[in-house]
Order: structure tokens, then sequence, then C-alpha cells
């Protein structure tokens, strides 16, 4: 008979692509869940600086689930950097709840560290996951965080008794340890970042036939295929590039999309009145239940970031049937971009290469629908199912199940 686990997890804050997940493994019958948010970002209203504007996603519900909010003693609280959240009292929690086993999500929190030992005075197995480095860092970051880590990491990932690895860059990046690590290779476990698929596939169906009368109500008057760019309008995401891209394609007339904002936004919009530049439409910033409909009108998606730890877009734009052009520099693009099956990867500031790509997928009406078809079919299983069955493999590997 299978052990029920009693397992906490430990969240920076409240994550409009986590929350579900965590729903997932809560309707589980073999996990008892608890979650501990370190902050209340993401619950109301916040203003997000990259965005430039205050938002609340609107996909979010506690509802139905076993949440706790540990209170914050960081005199500067901020969910992105080391000092901004310190949550003392997640070793108490540990303490005086037994739990089978504590996942933590990363290690860039001072909470982090504290549950680390947490962990470690009250003997509670550490499930622990995680992104590989973005490859989008300051000189600064890019000379020192290889040394931090390698001071760090080999004693965390030692004492962690299970790691999940969200895609093959992670997995990567946790084997370059294995030679400060022995025996790391048999402790990890595949559980992909995902969203969530059940929902976005719905809403696919839905908006399916409404492609007209979505793009009325966006303002988008033309019947040329739409270049989508989605997500925050900062630099190292590359929007302006991929304008310039867009003003050189010749052979196919097409629009360009962008859904987001950021401080780019004003240096999109120069550019287009200096340049004149026709059917590019900015839609601005769209909450979660709205950005379904921005990838129903799409034919094909681009992020030409200059790095991404993930890029949870991606999966995304995959449910709804789209070809991915995405950068060499985009970690999710090593696992669901297949050259010329679904899409492709190109290199960074490449405004030729992007500009041919784009002319290569829009100038073939019906490859471009095979390789969306193709995007869809290879996120099926990318999904939180996986991600549940993964830790449940951590888990039973760590009590021998």
């Amino acid at each position: 008979m299978n052990k029920k686990y009693k397992l906490a997890i430990v969240a920076t804050h409240i994550i409009q692509y986590a929350v579900p997940f965590y729903h997932k493994i809560n309707n589980h019958p073999l996990i008892d869940l608890t979650v501990y948010f370190c902050s209340d970002e993401g619950l109301g209203t916040r203003r997000d600086e990259k965005f430039g504007l205050k938002i609340k996603w609107d996909n979010l519900t506690l509802s139905g689930l076993n949440c706790r909010f540990l209170k914050n003693y960081s005199p500067f609280p901020n969910v992105l950097n080391l000092f901004g959240l310190i949550n003392f009292d997640i070793i108490k929690e540990l303490k005086n709840n037994d739990y089978d086993a504590v996942y933590v999500n990363g290690y860039y929190t001072i909470s982090a560290w504290l549950t680390f030992l947490g962990a470690y005075l009250t003997k509670t197995p550490l499930i622990l996951t995680g992104e590989s480095p973005s490859p989008w860092k300051t000189r600064l970051l890019r000379t020192i965080g290889p040394l931090l880590r390698r001071i760090v990491l080999p004693p965390l990932f030692r004492f962690s008794a299970a790691i999940l690895y969200i895609g093959s860059k992670a997995r990567n990046f946790f084997l370059s340890y294995e030679k400060y690590t022995r025996g790391i290779k048999d402790k990890l476990f595949f559980s992909p970042y995902a969203v969530d698929n059940n929902y976005l596939f719905n809403k696919a169906d839905l908006h399916k036939d409404k492609k007209a009368t979505i793009k009325k109500e966006f303002g988008i008057s033309s019947d040329y295929p739409i270049i989508l760019f989605l997500g925050k309008l900062i630099e190292w995401k590359q929007p302006l590039l991929l304008l310039k891209a867009f003003e050189q394609i010749k052979k196919v007339k097409a629009c360009l999309v962008y859904v987001g904002s950021g401080d780019q936004e004003q240096k999109l919009k120069k550019y287009i009145r200096r340049k004149q530049i026709e059917n590019v439409f900015l839609l601005g910033f769209k909450n979660y239940s709205e950005i379904t409909k921005c990838y129903s009108i799409a034919d094909v998606f681009v992020l030409p970031s200059l790095g991404e730890s993930f890029g949870l877009v991606i999966n995304e734009a995959m449910c709804f049937a789209l070809p991915i052009i995405a950068t060499n520099k985009v970690s999710a693009a090593y696992d669901l971009v297949l050259e010329g099956q679904n899409g492709y990867m190109i290199t960074p500031k490449n405004i030729k290469m992007l500009t041919s790509v784009l002319e290569e997928v829009l100038s073939d009406t019906d490859r471009l629908k095979k390789m969306g078809q193709r995007s869809k079919e290879l996120i099926a299983d990318w999904n939180y199912q996986r991600d549940v069955s993964g830790l449940l493999e951590a888990l039973n590997f760590i009590y021998k199940q």
C-alpha cells in the first residue's frame, strides 16, 4: 500500500503559474499538502515594476488550498532579492508539524536558506527544485555568480534528499555539479515547468471560431497573419529587435501584435511613428483571462529574449497550436522547440536571421498550420500531471516505496 505523504511547500509569493499546480498536488489522494507563502505579493493589486503598472492576476484562487502566510521580517520586503524575504517562523512550522518532506523552489532568498536550516534541524527530507541560472546577467553577476554557486551549492545538493529538474537545461545545470556531489544523478527526477494546459486547451477551443470578432475587439482590421509577442516590454526581452525585423519583411504581408507593457513601450511607439510602420498593434497589458484571446488570433509566436531561465509563455503559445521562434538563450526552447517541426531557434540580436525565419514560416500557410499542430502535440504531455508524477517519484525514492 502506498504511503500518504505529508508535504510542505515553501513558496516565495503567490505566482499565477504555481497556484494551479498547488491545487493539482492538493487534490492528489496520496499527498497531504500545506503551502507556506513567504509573502502575500500576488494576492491583491500590486505594482509590478517591470510591467510599470498595478496588476491583479485574475486566474488565482486559494480557496480549498491549505496555505499559511509567514511573517516577513525583512526591513525591505522584495520577492526578487536575497534579503527581501526573511521568514524565521518556517523553522518552527517544520518543527511542530512533522512533515515527510519540504519542497522548496530555488535558493535565492534568506527564507529558502532558513527552510534548509529548518529541514536540517528537524531531519525533514528536502526536495529542491529550481531553474538554471538565466543567461541574461549583469557583468558583476556573470563574474561572481559561478564562484558563489561553486561554494554554496555542492553542500546544498548533497543535503537534498531529491532534486526535481524542470527541463533539460536545468538537468544539465545540476549534473554540472556531479563531480562535487556524488550520487546527484540518482536523485534527479523530472517535473517540468508547466502551465495549466487543460485551461488553455479549453480556451483555445472556445475562441477558435471567433478570430474575426476578437480581432475587431482589439482594433485589428487586417486579415494578414499575426506575429505575436507577449510579455514584459523590457530591454532584455528584445521587443524593439522584433519590430526592426518585422520592418524588414518583404516577401509576405503580416501584422505584429505586442501584448504587455514596460519601459520599452514608448521606444516602440516612437520607432513606429518615425518609420511609419504599418500593421503594428500594441495592446498593452492583458490579464490572464484575456491573454487567451491574444494567443487565439495569432499565427506564430516569437520570443527574441537575451535570456530566460525557462520561458513559460512558450508553453502557453503551444497550447494554442502556434509555431515558436525563440533564441537559443531561452531555456524552454531546448525542450519544446524541434527545429523545423514546430519552430526555430535563432541567435540573439540577429535581425537578419529573425527576418528570414519569419518570412519562411509565414510564406506557407499549410506548413504553418502543421507546425502549430506539432506544437500542440508536443506540449500535451508537458503538464501538471507529469509534475505531480515527478514529485511522487521523488517521495517514493526518499521512502524507498
